[in-house]
């Protein structure tokens, strides 16, 4: 067996990947992998390891793996070879809980209980379940909480692909259908999913635009995992990267300040619940809320929502497209004047009172 200091790590690294059926580990991955877990605990320094002795770390773990009867399978892809275990679910290094790690576990497992149910993860239903098996541990806790969540959603299947393919920084090829109907097929590098009004979105890197495409699941047709180099986020974060919206679109513009007059009864319900973390009231019985964001149709969509509730009041070119959309609204209630060279007039209004004038 390799006799250096860094046998064992290796080791651990290898078995993780071999362990892994999401992505396909050729040679120069696993020899990356491991380059990048020496010098992340060992410093810049490392120099790292040769093909010569992969070969070997792999020639030690088929000894290893042998003796429980599991095969590390060397797999043709074209003029490559991937390796992985042949026994799905299979693991050197998965090892049993000592009394503190059980009773921390056996904790977690009842504050675990108490979201069961939740139809967007049910998942967790099922780790839950294995758990306790495991650990012969059975709660009669009851669900407690209750989420607002649509469970016919046709996206969610994709949920657990997507976040396993962000996981392990696996590339994907979708197959995505528009609402007109119109196809694409493009090449993802998955860097984060975000949920927005009961719908998922999957953010990612797309080479054809040399951009970020946000793609909700639920347009998705097909999603496989393809075999290139992952591109890794290096730009965006995140954490903050939605700040200055509501929802998922983040138009290429500055926050601009947002001034919005509420009814007396609404305003009670914006107040205990705020459009937005910039939401500012300095005098509520004017009804004036302040906010400094970047408009999109997340937020025109909110706007429309409170009916006549609310009116824009900076900026203008807000205000002016509410007041279009509105409009359009009118018209599909209301019977308008067309057909005439005079300016348009509601046939139920202006009409009755030209002709009572003439």
């Amino acid at each position: 067996m390799a006799g250096n200091k860094h046998a064992i790590m290796r080791y651990r690294i290898l078995d993780a990947c071999f362990s892994n059926r999401m992505k396909k580990y050729y040679a120069e991955d696993l020899i990356q992998k491991c380059n990048q877990a020496l010098a992340e605990h060992y410093g810049s320094e490392e120099s790292g390891i040769s093909r010569r002795t992969f070969f070997d770390d792999l020639n030690d773990l088929d000894e290893l793996v042998g003796e429980y009867g599991v095969e590390i399978q060397r797999l043709n892809d074209g003029h490559k070879k991937y390796y992985r275990y042949d026994q799905e679910g299979f693991s050197l290094f998965a090892k049993g809980f000592n009394d503190e790690e059980l009773r921390f576990l056996k904790e977690n497992i009842q504050t675990l209980q108490r979201f069961k149910g939740l139809p967007t993860f049910k998942w967790m239903d099922s780790l839950v379940s294995k758990l306790e098996d495991k650990l012969t541990l059975k709660t009669s806790v009851k669900n407690i909480i209750d989420y607002d969540d649509n469970a016919d959603y046709s996206g969610i299947d994709w949920l657990k692909d997507c976040f396993d393919a962000i996981i392990n920084q696996q590339p994907l090829r979708i197959d995505y259908r528009n609402f007109n109907n119109k196809e694409f097929h493009w090449t993802i590098h998955p860097y984060y999913i975000k949920q927005y009004n009961n719908r998922w979105f999957l953010m990612g890197y797309n080479p054809e635009f040399d951009d970020l495409s946000i793609i909700p699941l639920d347009r998705i047709d097909a999603l496989d995992p393809l075999h290139v180099e992952f591109i890794p986020n290096s730009e965006i974060d995140f954490s903050t990267y939605f700040d200055h919206v509501i929802g998922v679109t983040v138009p290429k513009h500055d926050p601009v300040p947002v001034k919005l007059k509420f009814s007396v009864g609404r305003l009670q319900y914006i107040l205990t619940k705020p459009i937005h973390h910039s939401q500012v009231c300095s005098n509520p019985s004017d009804g004036i809320i302040l906010l400094h964001l970047i408009p999109n149709k997340e937020f025109e969509s909110l706007l429309l929502s409170y009916g006549p509730d609310v009116e824009v009041l900076e900026p203008q070119e807000l205000r002016e497209q509410i007041k279009a959309i509105i409009a359009q609204m009118y018209n599909k209630y209301f019977s308008v004047q067309t057909g005439c060279t005079e300016p348009p007039y509601l046939c139920t209004v202006e009409k009755k009172h030209k002709d009572n004038n003439q």
